[in-house]
């Protein structure tokens, strides 16, 4: 008996089936990110791989020579592949070039658990972008396509330039076996190759370097390296956005291979052979003819990945057997087919058994049999019987049947989809998981504050309950929840008020906080705890909530009547495993939350550490209004939907049931389908709704009407939202009028900011949002991001690398009836034409305004270094003249004000005591404001300070003064003079401001 080729296996359905799961998950996941699938040959020529590694692979391959007498090989891995395809076909596509893999790989070795003669890769390659950002985008990918497969594992993130700097004298033999035993963790090897060579000097440092796990420490042992600023920002990223990772600057692999980032990743439960994935950044192109581009990837071993997630149970979907008498078989085939049109399993007999013996036969592998016998045949009916319960009812017609099951099947899978794929919905990691569940029940609280018009006003507590437990508490003062629907909307997925209403809302799905209070139970186990109270005349109702997971409906654990202090409102409490790792996160979500929502007052106590976000508007913005969906808007299974709810002809339902569609319009529509107006809509055929529905995309119909639907923040609450909570010298933004994308109504809007305190070295911050709510997640992959990208920012007076440099901001908002978001999870935009038009030319707008503030900025720094001057030289010329001629010293103020006719303030200190000068050289009354910040309390100033306010040991001293035309004005008082000047309430072209301590 023939076997299967040593170190190959087959594949039986269950596993094949889990394979597909897994394979469809990483699919998933770097979709999300933009990653496009590509495929090469199975077989490829031989020196595309000895070119990339040497003659010595050619031992480990399946080398073949064709009938053409050129050498061949299977492919050994992909990335050769993917490089040699690039430099073929790709080297004209915009860049950076996203593409990912599934193949599967040959190589002869000897076959151990994991590892076989015929294995599977699953990879990404990025080619063309030579940035740190585009390291850590590979990286944070790596970990999210990881975690997308349910493995368990530790990742190690390294840089090859440390190791490089250390071994930069040795020959390359030397290095490379130095750099071997590194890579297998050889301690004694490595020992034996330093003492062999001479080279104990290093046995320290190499040491230090394969331990040392924080990154500052790097540069102790190895001190600086050119690529110290790329390895720096590269790991700010990962922290930024909550990567669990180990620093690794003992990875040695590939150093003829890789050209900078490495990293690995580990399963915990596989023991010694358990790396899962490798990757890093490198440059190969020019290898194979092409280009000497930056590029960078990782592939992940599948098999290894299978090996370790283990025999995971599959999603349950019932499977029918038909069983019928001989002279039913027709109908049998029939009945099986309108199951399998459901979706629904269907398996028939094939063996012509009797029919005892075809039950018998479905009960082995079927959950229902669907019998036609002779009574069922002459009814038109047929028998239904449970084979695990026994249980049996004779029903309707077959197809009718398969409807009633496919949709039992769907209602009962959605809890139990969510609980298996919860990286779909944002709880993909427990420091993740409590920003997902606190953003969305902070998302229902200002929705339905806003609905109610009323001013919101939230609390968020996180207090550690237990060494990894959490219990997170959102209270809001909306308008409540009626006791009838608390458990509904807590505790049953896809529920929710939104689903069908075309208008722009925080949440539409209905999956959010339901999600998290199943997050909660799979995590500890507790059911969520909700007070919810409707007004000053009801009691609060207090509910103990869990979810169904194979019913999708909601547990109710307790339910009572109590007395609650707040007048309407909701409250939610729910625990589960956590940690604060990702706390600066939170409380930047909870920053960037009160900066799009100006009208709210949102407090977090996070475990014991109170913030408060105060509101700068008193006015609740207008709560859009839902409207009919647009003829362009609409797909086949909507329109069919409520066609066959409508009652009307085609005319009036086209009127009656779409935005912008008066009797003229559905006159055209209708003739153009070549139907008949008074046709009842409800009786239409599948072909003709299909003729009216391309009839509606053809004919030209207005935008829908954004005023009502759609609530953008404006211009002004935008700029004093940001001004709140982060200080600028300068701020600007755009509201851009608005657009349509398929059908849906949409608005960009956009700030920009600079300096102050936004940090001066690095990438521009960047604030995505949509529907007033903060993406904090997956930047890379979102068309916000690529958009700022593809700005000239260079024009603007900014420096650029991908993402503008230097102490800017840019926020970028995107209100619409419909985001078009890349996955559920709802963390970025997906790349749609229109909205990233009207994105790039808002900011090129902002960029204009930018420019001409730098350009005044420039200008005016030059006017103050003249002023400087000659507040600085003219009093020095006067001493020096009145000195030679002995005569007394003269007041130099008129000579400056003649040469300058503006307003001056000048402040100089001079043993122990600073005085501060304003001149009106104009000819006008001026009144100003002088503030002077610094660390002395002037406690003798005079004249006093009209206020003073201590800002942490700094004092914020001010003045209000009017100054005559000619008029002089002055303050002094004892102190060291540090600090700032600044004076407000006049033009900045008819001031000067001078510090002479400068």
């Amino acid at each position: 008996m023939l076997q299967k080729p040593r170190g190959t296996r087959d594949f039986l359905p269950d596993e094949m089936e889990r394979r597909r799961l897994i394979e469809q998950r990483m699919r998933e996941a770097t979709r999300r990110w933009g990653y496009r699938e590509v495929c090469t040959p199975d077989f490829e020529h031989l020196e595309l791989f000895t070119m990339k590694s040497g003659e010595g692979i050619m031992q480990e391959m399946y080398v073949f020579e064709d009938k053409g007498g050129r050498q061949m090989t299977l492919r050994p891995e992909v990335t050769a592949a993917v490089l040699r395809m690039y430099v073929n076909e790709g080297k004209v596509l915009p860049k950076p070039i996203r593409w990912c893999y599934f193949a599967d790989c040959f190589r002869y070795e000897r076959p151990q658990k994991g590892r076989y003669r015929q294995f599977w890769q699953f990879g990404v390659e990025l080619i063309g972008a030579d940035t740190a950002s585009a390291d850590a985008e590979v990286i944070m990918l790596a970990d999210e396509t990881l975690r997308s497969s349910d493995v368990t594992f530790d990742l190690h993130v390294g840089h090859l330039a440390p190791m490089k700097h250390l071994l930069a004298d040795l020959a390359p033999g030397d290095q490379r076996a130095i750099m071997a035993c590194l890579d297998k963790h050889d301690q004694e090897g490595l020992k034996a190759a330093l003492v062999g060579r001479g080279l104990t000097r290093l046995t320290e440092p190499l040491a230090a370097l394969s331990e040392c796990r924080t990154i500052p420490e790097i540069f102790e042992i190895v001190g600086d390296v050119p690529e110290r600023a790329r390895i720096e920002e590269t790991f700010a990223l990962l922290d930024s956005q909550n990567i669990n990772y180990q620093p690794d600057f003992g990875i040695a692999r590939g150093l003829d291979y890789y050209t900078g980032m490495v990293f690995e990743a580990f399963a915990r439960n596989l023991g010694a052979e358990n790396q899962i994935l490798g990757g890093g950044t490198y440059r190969l192109a020019h290898l194979f003819g092409g280009d000497d581009v930056a590029s960078s990837g990782f592939a992940i071993g599948f098999d290894r990945v299978m090996v370790s997630v283990g025999d995971f149970a599959l999603e349950s979907r019932p499977v029918v057997g038909v069983v019928c008498m001989p002279e039913a078989r027709a109908r049998a085939l029939e009945v099986a087919r309108a199951f399998r049109n459901a979706g629904i399993r269907a398996e028939a007999d094939l063996m012509q058994r009797g029919m005892g013996a075809q039950v018998s036969h479905a009960a082995k592998t079927a959950d229902f049999a669907v019998v036609l016998g002779k009574r069922e045949v002459e009814a038109g009916t047929v028998t239904l019987k449970n084979l695990h319960s026994g249980e049996q009812q004779e029903r309707s017609l077959g197809m009718v049947l398969a409807e009633d099951l496919a949709k039992q099947q769907r209602s009962i899978s959605v809890a139990e989809f969510f609980e298996k794929n919860k990286h779909l919905l944002g709880f993909d990691s427990p420091t993740r998981g409590i920003i997902t569940t606190i953003k969305e029940a902070v998302d229902n609280a200002l929705d339905a504050c806003e609905e109610a018009e009323v001013l919101p006003d939230i609390f968020v507590g996180i207090k550690r309950i237990d060494a990894e437990v959490y219990r997170i508490t959102v209270e809001d003062n909306g308008p409540g929840i009626v006791p009838e629907n608390v458990p509904l909307v807590f505790g049953k997925l896809l529920y929710g008020s939104r689903f069908h209403q075309i208008r722009q809302s925080r949440g539409q799905q209905g999956i959010g906080i339901s999600a998290a209070v199943l997050y909660a139970q799979l995590t500890t186990g507790t059911p969520a705890l909700v007070i919810s109270r409707t007004g000053a005349k009801a009691r609060a109702h207090r509910f103990e909530l869990m979810i169904k997971t194979e019913t999708n409906e909601p547990e109710i654990v307790s339910h009572e009547e109590i007395d609650w202090d707040r007048m309407h409102g909701t409250r939610i409490e729910i625990q589960f495993k956590s940690s604060l790792a990702a706390k600066k996160r939170l409380v930047d979500y909870l920053r960037l939350t009160a900066i799009v929502n100006p009208h709210a007052r949102i407090t977090a106590d996070i475990d014991g550490e109170v913030t408060t976000f105060e509101r700068v508007s008193s006015e609740v913005p207008p709560c859009p209004k839902p409207i009919l969906p647009h003829p362009h808007g609409i797909e086949f299974g909507a329109l069919k939907r409520i066609a066959a709810a409508s009652t009307g002809t085609v005319e009036e339902f086209l009127v009656g049931s779409f935005s912008r569609v008066g009797k003229k319009t559905a006159d055209e529509m209708i003739a153009l389908a070549k139907l008949k107006p008074a046709r009842k809509v409800n009786k239409l055929e599948s072909d003709e709704l299909k003729r009216l529905l391309d009839a509606m995309q053809a004919v030209k119909v207005p935008a829908p009407p954004a005023q009502q639907c759609l609530s953008p923040i404006g211009e002004d609450l935008i700029c004093r939202g940001l001004e709140k909570e982060i200080q600028l010298d300068f701020i600007k933004a755009r509201t851009r009028p608005s657009m349509v994308h398929g059908g849906h109504s949409f608005i960009i809007e956009a700030a920009i900011g600079y300096g102050g305190k936004v940090p001066p070295e690095g990438t521009a911050q960047l604030f995505r949002f949509a529907n007033r709510v903060p993406l904090l997640y997956q930047q890379g992959a979102c068309a916000i991001t690529n958009c700022v990208s593809q700005v000239n920012w260079k024009g603007y007076g900014l420096s650029q690398q991908g993402l503008p440099m230097g102490p800017a901001l840019i926020m970028v908002h995107v209100a619409s009836t419909n985001v078009p978001f890349t996955s559920e999870s709802k963390d970025a935009v997906a790349s749609i034409p229109e909205i990233e038009r009207e994105v790039v030319l808002v900011l090129q707008e902002l960029g204009r305004e930018l420019k001409s503030y730098l350009s005044h900025r420039d200008k005016k720094k030059q006017q103050d270094d003249r002023a400087r001057a000659i507040c600085s030289i003219i009093p020095e010329i006067a001493a020096k003249v009145s000195e030679i001629v002995e005569l007394p010293l003269v007041d130099t103020s008129p000579i400056e004000g003649k040469i300058m006719r503006k307003i001056v303030a000048k402040k100089r200190t001079s043993d122990g005591k600073v005085r501060i000068d304003v001149n009106n050289h104009t000819a006008r009354e001026v009144t100003f404001v002088l503030y002077n910040l610094s660390r002395d309390a002037a406690a003798d100033a005079e004249p006093r300070p009209d206020f003073t306010d201590n800002l942490d040991g700094e004092y914020n001293k001010v003045w209000r003064c009017t100054l005559a035309p000619g008029a002089a004005w002055q303050v002094a008082y004892t102190g060291v003079g540090d600090g700032s000047l600044d004076l407000r309430g006049v033009e900045d072209g008819m001031k000067v401001v001078v510090d002479l301590d400068v």
